[in-house]
């Protein structure tokens, strides 16, 4: 990994957590089988992987760490890491849930909130970015959510089991279920405006916009 100088940023409160899967795992864009081939499935999660990440890094908001499900060492995360300001860790935990309240719990020893994105929505851009973090300065959660009921970001600033414990990750219920338990826990919360993510094969017709990569763009032929 290169040695980067700190980085001058908005927020070094904070700290961004792209969450991200190694393309080698079988479990890569499985929702997207009827379209594309196991090959076509772990490029363009690798290119949506890359595009997110350079958005967050050139955002300049906070210090930006990507955790890792699977294989660490795969050169997709090597040369992000030689290229940008980007801290690569390892996910632990037996589900999302723990591998996200595992996450929260070790950044937020050394910042004061932490945001979650992931890997699935390459129409995060440094603005809806920047508004998470302007939030999160002032409530105890942000949440910006999927048009398809879940969630692509997550701001925090104190760790909660109770946020990512028997959670139905991948179906319609997380972002209701994350809400009222934001709720339960009298927490004061922003939402933002819904986004998309590439999950299924309708999906892929979004990426036909003209300010995303070309390779990106490529795949909407697919939907």
């Amino acid at each position: 990994m290169a040695h980067w100088p700190d980085i001058d940023v908005r927020f070094p409160e904070f700290c961004i957590v792209q969450f991200a899967k190694s393309p080698g795992s079988a479990q890569v864009k499985t929702r997207l089988a009827a379209a594309l081939n196991a090959d076509q499935r772990r490029e363009l999660h690798s290119l949506m992987t890359q595009h997110i990440c350079r958005t967050a890094a050139g955002a300049n908001l906070a210090p930006l760490q990507l955790w890792v499900d699977g294989d660490l060492d795969d050169a997709l995360f090597a040369s992000l890491a030689e290229q940008l300001p980007v801290s690569c860790f390892h996910q632990r935990g037996p589900d999302l849930g723990a591998r996200m309240l595992g996450a929260a719990h070790q950044v937020l020893q050394t910042r004061t909130g932490v945001i979650f994105i992931g890997s699935d929505c390459p129409f995060l851009d440094a603005d809806y970015l920047h508004r998470a973090a302007l939030a999160l300065r002032d409530k105890d959660a942000v949440i910006g959510p999927a048009v398809d009921g879940g969630y692509v970001l997550l701001g925090l600033r104190r760790p909660e089991a109770a946020l990512f414990a028997d959670m139905p990750w991948g179906t319609d219920a997380v972002l209701a279920l994350t809400e009222r338990r934001l709720r339960q826990l009298d927490w004061s919360w922003t939402r933002l405006p819904p986004l998309a993510d590439i999950d299924r094969p309708d999906d892929l017709l979004l990426l036909d916009q003209a300010h995303l990569p070309p390779e990106l763009r490529h795949f909407a032929q697919f939907a």
